[in-house]
């Protein structure tokens, strides 16, 4: 997932602005606890002696950004520099302190890690759900929030919602995100997983996997005796056409039948993504 344009990191939204207004103050990193709510779940350790290294060199070239909780200080953004910071053997370390509800806490701390591009694909959805789900956003709230499109967070929270085991592979970036959307037109959990061991163990490519999904389809042949359906969709027709239609509601769209005669299935996955639907076929309710 392109993160182009983004270099600057946190420093173009949050920690210049902080500054200009805020005094740096120099605490004890005994005194200061990550963020029970932080997007990020993994750190590099290479890249985190890589900063120590750094720090020890030339310093902290940016504060990292708290909030005061009782006699302790809760980390809103900058966990990676605390952490190069403790690696690097120093005992404190220079910040700015504000106060802040949870939600712009964990809003902040989202912005910081997508930003610096520190969050796998995974990590991102599970926070853009956190924020719809504990703080009632909406997706294009989420979208406006963190600077993105509103497809693309409809995408990961879809994305989110496949099977753990094949979450793994994501996160390893074993399969791509074109691999995780073509799964997602399975319906059955068991075949998810299959496909994604499948697409890594023969190092498919998306296309190459989305036609894997396409003859398994194909095999499907109703019982010799069963009432007769509509002759199935040819792939230069109605598959087309069937692309075009996720593409456009970025969602899982099924078309059967023929060019004459057939149905249209639109799935949603959320209340609000059937609001986001509604609106963009302008359907009151």
């Amino acid at each position: 997932m392109s993160k182009k344009g983004l270099g600057r990191g946190l420093g173009a939204l949050i920690t210049e602005r902080e500054t200009e207004s805020s005094e740096i103050k120099e605490i004890m990193l005994a005194d200061i606890v990550p963020n029970p709510g932080q997007p990020r779940r993994e750190f590099d350790r290479e890249k985190l002696q890589e900063l120590a290294d750094s720090i020890q060199e030339h310093g902290l070239l940016q504060p990292i950004l708290v909030k005061p909780e009782g006699s302790r200080y809760i980390i809103i953004a900058g966990e990676r520099r605390f952490r190069a910071t403790q690696l690097a053997g120093i005992d404190r370390i220079n910040c700015i302190v504000r106060d802040c509800t949870e939600q712009e806490m964990t809003e902040k701390a989202l912005i910081e890690n997508i930003q610096r591009a520190d969050l796998s694909p995974v990590e991102e959805g599970l926070a853009y759900a956190r924020l719809i789900q504990d703080y009632g956003l909406t997706q294009e709230q989420v979208a406006r929030r963190v600077g993105k499109g509103r497809p693309t967070v409809a995408n990961l929270l879809r994305i989110i919602q496949l099977p753990a085991e094949v979450l793994e592979l994501i996160n390893k970036e074993a399969i791509s995100l074109g691999h995780a959307k073509v799964i997602l037109s399975l319906e059955n959990k068991e075949q998810q997983i299959s496909l994604a061991k499948r697409a890594v163990e023969g190092l498919l490519s998306v296309r190459e996997t989305e036609t894997i999904v396409q003859n398994s389809e194909k095999k499907v042949q109703p019982a010799k005796n069963a009432v007769k359906t509509p002759k199935n969709k040819s792939y230069s027709s109605l598959n087309d056409i069937e692309e075009k239609l996720r593409h456009s509601f970025q969602t899982k769209v099924a078309v059967s039948g023929s060019e004459e005669k057939g149905k249209i299935e639109i799935n949603y996955y959320s209340r609000d993504e059937l609001n986001r639907l509604l609106e963009r076929w302008e359907i009151e309710v």
